[in-house]
């Protein structure tokens, strides 16, 4: 009876430890099937599925860095517990880490070398990383060993997306759709790739299958917005994009698409209204501020751009790209002088040296179509902000 509960539960937990969307139960089933693997000579299992299972727990309340903290230790205190460099990879690919996921799913692949979640996600983090060919090595075989896996044959399709082999990610996509359960991503990637193909008309009817499957699919939202705009369908293409920042609030694509529509339908007062909303949602989206002051430019509303602009600066004033807008709409403005010493803010707090060098051109172009008493005064504001700097240096 022991024998056959053990083995029920290691294959409860190989299916579901392997997916990112379960958490609980993979806190619950993982430790219980853990707790009944060998450990190996040396190692402390006991601390090793302390440190695991705190882990899982950390990685379900979105703590990142905790979570890789404790997946590291039960690691280091007993190398060979299964699941742990698995977890660990998951959570770093989440956060981008790639090479460092990378590394963990290799590793975990020595103790498990059939691990089909790790392949997977090795696959995908490959691809991700900028080794796609590699990916596409790496899934080819997963798929050929367990041609029933979804996920794998997706992971498959996004490899040979950035292998620009289209032609066989919808191949793979449509082996994904045919296996259970009908995910609304798979339908979307497809429509992607039918859309790269030149094939609208059935990436359109991808996305809507997406959406019917997920309203909360903003990507599927967006991307049939995008063929509706193409298409010269503003109307529907605004109510796409409506439907993908109900999806996700926080969707720029969304807010930038309801835009775009807007402005094509003549409707330029609710585009700003879209704007403006899309700012006090993201005061700190660079991109959110500077579509606000643009659409306010060309109402002729010079005074709430430059509101906009100085907001910007007010909100992070160690931020070189608000200097920059600002110097941009005191420019537009006839304020050559403040342009100017925005400029010179902005030179200060860019440290790579492309933003340096475009701010510098800029400074030069100003000073060269400036006056003689603006560029008097420039020079003056610049040798009094190099006092003030050296002043408070030595403070």
């Amino acid at each position: 009876m022991q024998r056959r509960t053990g083995a029920a539960v290691t294959m409860i937990a190989a299916a579901l430890v392997h997916s990112r969307r379960r958490p609980i139960a993979v806190a619950i089933v993982t430790a219980c099937w853990l707790a009944t693997v060998a450990t190996t000579p040396g190692g402390d299992r006991a601390k090793a599925l302390a440190a695991y299972r705190d882990g899982l727990r950390f990685e379900q309340e979105h703590r990142a860095s905790a979570a890789i903290s404790a997946y590291a230790a039960a690691a280091a205190a007993d190398s060979t517990l299964p699941e742990t460099q698995y977890r660990m990879g998951v959570v770093l690919a989440g956060v981008d880490r790639l090479r460092e996921a990378i590394v963990a799913f290799r590793r975990e692949l020595k103790v498990q070398p059939g691990h089909a979640g790790a392949r997977r996600e090795l696959g995908q983090a490959l691809a991700r990383s900028g080794s796609p060919k590699e990916a596409v090595t790496v899934l080819e075989a997963l798929t050929a060993d367990r041609d029933d896996d979804d996920q794998a044959w997706q992971a498959l399709a996004f490899a040979y997306s950035l292998e620009s082999r289209p032609p066989d990610a919808e191949q793979a996509l449509r082996r994904a759709i045919e296996l259970p359960p009908d995910r609304a991503s798979e339908h979307r990637d497809l429509g992607v790739v039918l859309t790269t193909l030149g094939r609208d008309a059935e990436a359109r009817e991808e996305y809507r299958a997406a959406i019917a499957l997920d309203e909360t699919d903003a990507g599927a939202w967006v991307n049939l917005g995008n063929l509706e705009r193409r298409a010269g369908r503003f109307e529907d293409a605004l109510a796409a994009y409506q439907g993908a920042e109900a999806a996700d609030s926080t969707s720029a694509l969304a807010m930038q698409g309801q835009m775009q529509a807007l402005e094509s339908l003549g409707r330029r007062d609710e585009s700003l209204s879209v704007a403006l909303r899309w700012l006090r949602q993201r005061p700190d989206d660079h991109n959110a501020r500077v579509q606000a002051i643009r659409i306010l430019q060309e109402a002729g509303r010079d005074e709430d751009a430059l509101q906009v602009a100085r907001n910007g600066v007010r909100r992070n004033p160690r931020s070189g790209d608000a200097r920059v807008v600002l110097s941009t709409v005191l420019a537009s403005q006839g304020d050559t002088r403040g342009a100017l010493r925005e400029l010179r803010a902005a030179d200060r707090l860019f440290t790579d040296p492309i933003n340096r060098g475009f701010v510098r051109n800029l400074k030069t172009v100003r000073l060269a179509a400036a006056s003689d008493s603006i560029r008097a005064l420039a020079t003056a504001d610049s040798l009094a902000e190099e006092a003030q700097i050296r002043e408070a240096q030595q403070r």
